[in-house]
């Protein structure tokens, strides 16, 4: 019996995050190409989304291995300002399906987030529609791997057959699959209600 209902957060409460946009539009702030941003991000981003690596100490990198004159705390703020323009619009769809889900079952975010974003988003509210927020950054465990999953699961006291997981991507529900929670790939609100209806 399901107890547990794990969601994922961008994608699905907020809207899809177009990143391709956002990030060009801070490589252009920066002052570098779009292709040599996303090298940055491949080659950091593991870092950032465990929190072994701030925003500002990633972009004090990225300013530094091209040789730009501007501060980080500047592309940090503009970062958070391209972010904030997706995070402020939430699904009232989504947020009443985990309004009546929260009536019979414990609901919880699980996001891979950077820090400064996760305190972003604490301090605007983005959470507060689940009993309980699950940090990549805060675990230093990030989404797909198994042990994140394996951690929500014992910090909520239930077994793999009493979770669900649910997230936009499916390489984003490899870890939960292997250690046999049940997963919803996310499309839209009218195909995750008749999933549930199905699984629940």
């Amino acid at each position: 019996m399901i107890k547990l209902i794990i969601f994922d957060v961008g994608g699905i409460l907020i809207e899809k995050i177009e990143e391709k946009g956002m990030y060009q539009n801070i490589a252009k702030f920066i002052g570098i190409s779009h292709e040599d941003y996303e090298a940055a991000r491949k080659q950091y981003w593991s870092l950032a989304t465990t929190g072994e690596l701030s925003l500002k100490q990633f972009y004090e990198k990225v300013l530094k291995k091209h040789n730009v004159d501007k501060k980080a705390e500047d592309i940090v703020r503009k970062h958070l300002e391209e972010y904030e323009k997706i995070q402020r619009v939430r699904n009232p769809e989504i947020i009443r399906i985990i309004e009546d889900l929260r009536i019979n079952y414990e609901v919880v975010a699980l996001t891979n987030t950077e820090i400064e974003m996760g305190e972003f988003n604490k301090q605007n509210g983005l959470y507060q529609y689940y009993e309980r927020a699950f940090l990549s950054t805060e675990l230093h465990m990030k989404k797909p791997d198994a042990v994140i999953f394996q951690k929500v699961l014992d910090e909520c006291n239930v077994t793999a057959d009493e979770a669900l997981f649910i997230d936009d991507k499916e390489e984003n529900t490899e870890g939960a699959r292997e250690l046999g929670i049940p997963c919803i790939l996310y499309e839209n609100p009218k195909q995750l209600k008749k999933m549930l209806e199905i699984i629940l």
